[in-house]
């Protein structure tokens, strides 16, 4: 998997065009957040990422000349299923239709 995003980031760093104010493109790297434990979340997501996912995070690290990359962790729940009551109450209720 990690070698099909690499190619992905790479067919990325040779199609875009610069924006219109002159500036790299911009790519995000997003991950699932809900189920990382705390001493991972307190280091961030990309911290995440190279140890996850190093031959990925090398990769992004290889082409910041050309794209402007930013890693992020996002929750698709909305909070602690674990810890979150009404988080999870909510999740129960409506289920995960329109989220994330």
């Amino acid at each position: 998997m990690q070698v099909m995003l690499c190619e992905l980031i790479r067919f990325l760093e040779i199609s875009l065009v610069d924006r219109p104010d002159g500036e790299r493109p911009r790519v995000s790297i997003v991950s699932a957040w809900d189920f990382v434990d705390h001493e991972k979340f307190a280091n961030g997501p990309r911290a995440w990422l190279e140890h996850e996912y190093p031959l990925l995070a090398g990769r992004l690290g290889d082409v910041n000349k050309r794209l402007n990359i930013r890693v992020f962790g996002l929750s698709v729940v909305g909070g602690d299923l674990k810890t979150g009551k009404g988080c999870r109450e909510a999740l129960q209720e409506s289920g995960l239709g329109g989220r994330g």
